[in-house]
């Protein structure tokens, strides 16, 4: 940076470690405290222009509580940089609030936390302009999307110890629209357009390539 675009106003970044996010980002982005304040050292002996703090919990987080400590840490570290005379202005707290359906307390939870957090560690007179990038909250529930079945298979149970398994195959993919299932497919949940009385059984929802991953839905009943 000092060599190629020593006037850029750089952000660091803290690592959040955080099991309860569907997609941890700690183990790839961010620093420890420790790091954070030897590299503010190093940014003041280059000369480098740091003007803010941000941190991510991961997205899809399932722990509200993980803004706590996450906010609690951005302020030690805007102290810290201030002290050796930094200008910090800005706190981006990143993103993983739940946007799907059904999660609306969990939602509500975390906002409580984060205004919480932000009126102990960043009141309006620290001087702090702070943003978010909720970027999975508005899409995680943009659509409902609407397959066709294109093949179905019975999977017997030869020693009657387990029920019957349908398995459905559809005109979709965990390599178009269901790239979630690859991680997680609680989220989806398939329901059949037309209501019958048949009784439902034990199902596998299959997408529409050859590769056995192509797994939808691991387990429902349809």
């Amino acid at each position: 940076i000092k060599a190629h675009h020593p006037c850029a106003r750089l952000v660091l970044r803290l690592k959040v470690d955080n099991k309860k996010a569907l997609f941890a980002m700690g183990d790839k982005f961010g620093c420890s405290e420790v790091e954070a304040i030897n590299l503010l050292q190093l940014a003041k002996d280059l000369d480098l222009s740091v003007v803010g703090i941000c941190f991510h919990v991961g997205s899809t987080n399932q722990d509200p509580g993980a803004f706590t400590g996450a906010l609690a840490a951005a302020r030690r570290t805007f102290d810290a940089g201030r002290d050796l005379g930094f200008d910090l202005r800005l706190l981006d707290i990143g993103g993983g609030y739940p946007g799907e359906k059904g999660l609306e307390h969990v939602f509500l939870k975390t906002a409580d936390i984060i205004n919480a957090g932000l009126d102990k560690h960043f009141p309006e007179s620290y001087g702090v302009s702070i943003i978010s990038e909720p970027g999975t909250f508005f899409v995680a529930s943009a659509f409902t999307i609407y397959t066709k079945i294109i093949g179905k298979r019975l999977k017997e149970s030869y020693d009657d110890s387990k029920p019957k398994e349908r398995m459905y195959y559809i005109n979709e993919s965990v390599y178009k629209s269901f790239i979630v299932s690859l991680f997680d497919d609680e989220s989806v949940q398939p329901e059949p357009l037309q209501d019958n009385e048949e009784p439902l059984q034990p199902s596998i929802v299959w997408g529409i390539t050859c590769d056995g991953v192509d797994k939808i839905k691991a387990v429902c009943k349809l």
